[in-house]
C-alpha cells in the first residue's frame, strides 16, 4: 500500500508488517519500525502483540470487532471524526467516490465526487 502526497510518501508491503517506509522530499529517506514508543496514543490501540510479534491480516478483525464491540457495550459510539473503525458514513463516502470514479470512466472526464 503506498500514499503519495507532494512532500512526503509512505509505503507499507504485508511481508514486512512491521516497518513502513517513509520517502521525503528534501531529507533523508527511512524506514519506521513498529515500536510503541515511536506511534501516538491512538495507534497504539491498534495494537494487538508486543513489538517483537508481527500482527497481519488476523489482527485486523479482531481490532475491528474489539472497537466496535467496545462502543456497543459502553452504549456512547463516538463523534465520527474520532472512530477508530470505519463507520456507516466512511461507506458512504467511500461509494460516493467509486460513483464518481464509474461515471468518470465512460464519460472520459474528471468528475466532481457528490456526497
Amino acid at each position: 500500500m503506498e500514499l503519495d502526497g507532494t512532500q512526503q510518501a509512505l509505503a507499507w508491503k504485508a511481508p514486512d508488517c512491521n516497518e513502513l517506509w517513509v520517502g521525503m522530499r528534501g531529507s533523508h529517506n527511512q524506514i519506521v519500525v513498529r515500536d510503541p514508543d515511536l506511534i501516538t496514543e491512538r495507534a497504539k490501540g491498534y495494537l494487538t502483540y508486543g513489538p517483537a510479534f508481527r500482527e497481519g491480516f488476523a489482527e485486523t478483525f479482531l481490532q475491528f470487532m474489539t472497537h466496535v464491540y467496545t462502543a456497543i457495550i459502553d452504549g456512547n459510539p463516538p463523534p465520527r471524526d474520532a472512530a477508530t473503525y470505519p463507520t456507516f458514513h466512511d461507506g458512504l463516502e467511500a461509494l460516493c467516490v467509486h460513483g464518481a470514479a464509474l461515471t468518470s470512466g465512460h464519460s472520459g472526464r474528471w468528475e466532481t465526487v457528490a456526497y
